[in-house]
């Protein structure tokens, strides 16, 4: 049942990060009520990787690597809980 929430939790994040991610394409997006909601959540942990990966032209890599780092976390943690 806690690896269910926890799972669910982890989804729910990263999928708040994809909009936020996805957001970016769109002009504007990320100045609306959703956006700036989905920034508050998101961009705290996002800009942790900002400070080492740069952008490569316009194109922030950040999003992508935060998402590896978070599902690197995801089975970390589940291996720790099941004991595998």
């Amino acid at each position: 049942m806690l690896i269910q929430y926890i799972s669910w939790a982890f989804t729910a994040y990263e999928t708040l990060i994809l909009i936020w991610a996805i957001m970016s394409w769109f002009p504007d997006a990320r100045y609306s009520d959703l956006g700036r909601w989905v920034g508050r959540l998101v961009e705290p942990y996002v800009e942790l990787f900002d400070r080492f990966i740069p952008p490569i032209g316009s194109v922030s890599l950040s999003a992508f690597a935060a998402l590896a780092v978070l599902h690197l976390v995801r089975n970390f943690l589940f291996r720790l809980l099941i004991g595998v």
